[in-house]
């Protein structure tokens, strides 16, 4: 392991993404296989350590990863995610040849499985230990009117046989993360047993009590508000089910737009971005595009969330611009084709955002690296390369490889090819750039000179000494 993490060290920049493969529920004292992989290109990864984290020690252990990422100070091979990681999780080893890792929980909890490897970013993945009980379900309209009987079914996940005496509980849309953060917390307590947590105290505190389902599952109300809500049931033994209703006539729809860009590309190298409306891929001339960084951009959705929601103002009246403009650096509008292009200048983590009124924003991710061409990096994927190659295409450059990328061809050795070149046409002494004088004493027996003659081979004239004729004519040699 020593020698795996000197290794791992002497790495010179994170190169990608790792991704953790795993169940999503497993039993105690079973044995589990996880699998790593490299996220961009879906290889087992060898060598990778794995840590088990409990979901608070997951969060601190996430808050932490986001400092270090944004520590200016600190290079790609500096960031040292495992150090962080022990701190908080409990190692359980590191994957084989083929990315696998095999393990066996001995203690019930909802965790979250890490994958760590010096040079690249970890991956997540959660995964619960111990028996899961069952979980229910609700069907209901999406949407109905104001004043207008609403019938609700509640029914048992997997199975669909319909649950009697379930609780119904409406909760506004105001109230819905605070009630998701309280489920979370009670679900996760490993103190209290599956048939002891008392989910229905939780949800009576922030929602209204609709009644209790009936022999057929199903229960009936009248809402009088008009509103959107999040329908939840509960039953003892069960995890609770959820389903949205919108009561009343459903605001006017916001047409969005979605960005594409590259995920990464090179400082001082030109960027393609294409802007679409969601849904149509129609793309949108006009669109103001912004850079932000990935600290900017909770607050922004939230700020961008809360104008869309506000139903004083038309979706042609509600200026994200401005909110965009505040937290983001602006680069410039798209052309006639919905397209811009620009030149980073500084190696940074950016989430673009896509901006024009009438259109609710889109986002894509992009990290601008400016990695040395080193034999380390060469070994590991060539990541210089590819990310020039992925810098070409969105310029337009056609082509089916690196190799016909303009730039990027490799000189060819003509003499680690001379076996795959025809000599049958005009021979060995006629292949451009491969003559060579031949010992005709040594080859008398095997050249025909009957025909053009070894003394007329392009580039082999040579006096001819006179000597006597040999007869290679194979019926003649007696």
């Amino acid at each position: 392991a020593q020698a795996d993490e000197e290794e791992a060290t002497s790495r010179p920049a994170r190169r990608g993404s790792l991704a953790i493969l795993a169940p999503r529920a497993a039993p105690v004292n079973q044995e589990i296989s996880m699998t790593v992989f490299l996220r961009w290109d879906q290889t087992p990864f060898e060598g990778a350590g794995v840590w088990a984290f409990t979901r608070d020690r997951a969060e601190a252990l996430r808050e932490e990863i986001a400092l270090l990422r944004e520590d200016a100070g600190v290079s790609g091979e500096e960031e040292d995610y495992e150090a962080v990681a022990e701190r908080h999780g409990t190692f359980l080893g590191r994957t084989d040849e083929d990315g696998k890792l095999f393990h066996t929980f001995e203690i019930t909890g909802a965790y979250v499985l890490a994958a760590f490897r010096s040079g690249y970013f970890p991956g997540f993945t959660p995964i619960h230990i111990g028996e899961r009980p069952d979980a229910l379900a609700i069907r209901a309209p999406q949407r109905a009117p104001v004043a207008e009987e609403v019938t609700m079914a509640v029914y048992q996940k997997g199975t669909e046989e319909m649950v009697e005496g379930a609780g119904v509980w409406a909760v506004s849309r105001e109230n819905v993360e605070i009630l998701r953060e309280g489920l979370t917390a009670l679900r996760e307590d490993t103190s209290v047993s599956a048939e002891e947590k008392d989910y229905q105290s939780v949800v009576s505190l922030h929602g209204i009590f609709l009644g209790r389902t009936d022999e057929n599952g199903q229960i009936s109300n009248i809402f009088e508000e008009e509103g959107s809500y999040l329908l939840v049931a509960i039953q003892t033994g069960y995890l609770p089910g959820f389903a949205p209703i919108y009561i009343g006539t459903p605001p006017q729809h916001v047409q969005g737009l979605t960005i594409w860009a590259p995920l990464r590309a090179l400082v001082d190298t030109e960027v393609g971005m294409t802007v679409y409306q969601r849904g149509t891929l129609e793309t949108i001339d006009g669109a103001g595009i912004w850079a932000i960084t990935h600290s900017q951009l909770e607050t922004l959705r939230e700020e961008l969330t809360a104008l869309r929601e506000d139903s004083d103002l038309t979706s042609d009246e509600k200026d994200y611009e401005a909110l965009v403009d505040t937290r983001g650096s602006f680069l410039g509008r798209t052309d006639e084709n919905g397209q811009l292009s620009h030149i980073f200048e500084e190696e940074s983590n950016y989430i673009l955002v896509a901006v024009k009124r009438g259109y609710f924003p889109g986002f894509s991710p992009i990290r601008i690296v400016s990695l040395p061409l080193t034999t380390a990096s060469r070994q590991n994927g060539n990541s210089e390369r590819n990310v020039k190659a992925d810098a070409l295409r969105q310029r337009g450059v056609p082509g089916n490889g690196i190799s016909n990328a303009p730039g990027l061809q490799k000189a060819r050795n003509p003499k680690q090819r001379t076996a795959k070149i025809s000599t049958r046409a005009k021979g060995l002494d006629r292949a451009p750039g491969l003559q060579k004088v031949r010992n005709i004493k040594q080859r008398a027996g095997k050249i025909d000179i009957r025909g053009i003659g070894l003394d007329k081979a392009p580039g082999l004239k040579r006096p001819v000494r006179t000597r006597p004729a040999v007869n290679i004519n194979p019926q003649n040699t007696q």
